[in-house]
């Protein structure tokens, strides 16, 4: 009996190793599919980041393309209707004995039909000019180039750029608000006001949440950033991250 029982415990413990053995085999295959996983996880993150950075490059480079033809077009209208003004304001000069219809106005041109009598004008017999027009277009006047202030440590400074100007300058919310982004001149202010806009959204939720005026919404965010230890790229991420969790956390 106790050799029975012996080659029965044997006869376990040898299937239990072998089971033992099976399972480490398949936890070093499991092993190795995950690391092999991880690394396309990688390779597919860096090449996905690749291509948005050449997007977004290409993106500034046509933002700026499209700068230079607007700017181009404005120039050639403004050429057009300059040279339009010097031929309206020197037809005074012709005789008072020259005779022809009065001009007519219209909502978009000039056009004027004048008949010279005086051969010693023209030195020929008199004959109609043929009518000339010119067209009158309004220019939408270019955008104040501004570039973001980069030397800002403090929530306050942020908000007085964004609502009223800092050290002289224009507010950029009415940059914004006028120009779109066509007053942002490089791919760095791009980047910058892109970083900063987070934070911006912040200080109108709690300005219109708010009885709050801008600068003590301005100082109860600061207050904020200085408790979590926090520079204003990080609390610009946190607002980028969690804006709904940065304004409980000031409205408390």
């Amino acid at each position: 009996t106790q050799e029975n029982t012996r080659s029965e415990i044997q006869i376990v413990n040898q299937a239990t190793a072998a089971n033992i053995e099976q399972l480490r085999l398949n936890l070093d295959s499991l092993m190795k599919a995950f690391v092999e996983l991880e690394q396309r996880h990688e390779m597919l993150a860096d090449t996905f980041n690749k291509l948005t950075e050449d997007m977004g490059k290409q993106l500034v480079m046509l933002r700026q393309e499209i700068r230079i033809l607007s700017a181009s077009r404005m120039s050639m209208t403004e050429h057009h209707v300059g040279r339009s003004s010097l031929t309206l304001t020197s037809s005074p000069v012709l005789r008072s004995d020259v005779e022809g219809p009065k001009p007519v106005l219209g909502a978009s041109s000039l056009s004027t039909e004048i008949c010279l009598s005086d051969p010693k004008i023209m030195g020929q017999k008199s004959s109609p000019m043929k009518p000339s027009s010119s067209s009158v277009q309004f220019v939408r006047p270019a955008p104040i180039m501004y570039k973001l202030e980069r030397g800002l440590t403090t929530v306050q400074q942020v908000s007085q750029e964004f609502y009223s100007g800092i050290n002289g300058g224009p507010a950029v919310s009415s940059l914004e608000s006028k120009y779109k982004e066509r007053w942002r001149l490089s791919a760095e202010d791009n980047a910058l006001f892109q970083a900063r806009s987070y934070l911006y959204n912040v200080l109108n939720k709690l300005v219109m949440a708010t009885s709050m005026s801008k600068e003590q919404v301005a100082d109860q965010v600061e207050k904020l950033r200085e408790a979590k230890g926090w520079d204003l790229a990080t609390l610009q991420e946190e607002c980028r991250s969690n804006p709904d969790s940065i304004v409980g956390k000031c409205l408390k």
